[in-house]
């Protein structure tokens, strides 16, 4: 589903802006792949582009800041 509200992309890092993105829920999986994040997060955000580039890796911009991004 589309964001409905901007928030920092997880995968990049930058702001997905209303409807240039999609969300999922923070779950158990996801815990497991970062168990690191910080507690009471429910929600991820992801451009379209980034959800593209990184799918099917565990790839998150707070733990893999060197890699490039597809926005440039």
């Amino acid at each position: 589903m589309p964001n409905r509200y901007p928030a920092p992309c997880y995968r990049c890092g930058k702001i997905v802006e209303p409807g240039a993105g999609v969300f999922e829920k923070f779950g158990r999986v996801q815990r497991k792949k970062w168990p690191n994040a910080p507690y009471g997060v429910k929600w991820q955000v992801q451009h379209h582009e980034c959800a593209k580039r990184w799918s099917g890796t565990a790839r998150h911009h707070l733990y893999a800041p060197e890699e490039g991004t597809p926005h440039g």
